[in-house]
């Protein structure tokens, strides 16, 4: 299977997404100590970078995809999903409320 180039990007933004979310739960550890905190932080800067990189690279995204990313690419079981939540969504707004 060929992967676009925009969604190297994308799957490569979504992988790193799931590094920081990692590492900000280090950074926020009251168990860590501060030296720790402090000799890990260079390499926290150097992957938030590496996230605003990639999101210049991509382009277009919406605010979802900035705290998400794209799980679909990921996950293409993923995407069936996604699709019934945005059904019942819709199946909801079509509803009267009373």
């Amino acid at each position: 299977m060929t992967v676009a180039p925009l969604d190297k990007y994308r799957i490569e933004y979504t992988e790193l997404l799931e590094r920081e979310k990692k590492a900000n739960e280090y950074m926020d550890n009251p168990n860590v100590s501060e030296e720790d905190k402090i000799k890990w932080e260079p390499e926290y800067k150097k992957l938030a970078m590496q996230l605003e990189k990639l999101l210049m690279l991509i382009g277009h995204y919406k605010l979802d995809n900035i705290r998400f990313g794209w799980p679909e690419l990921l996950n293409p079981g993923f995407q069936n999903i996604k699709k019934q939540q945005e059904n019942k969504k819709e199946e909801l707004k079509t509803q009267k409320l009373f």
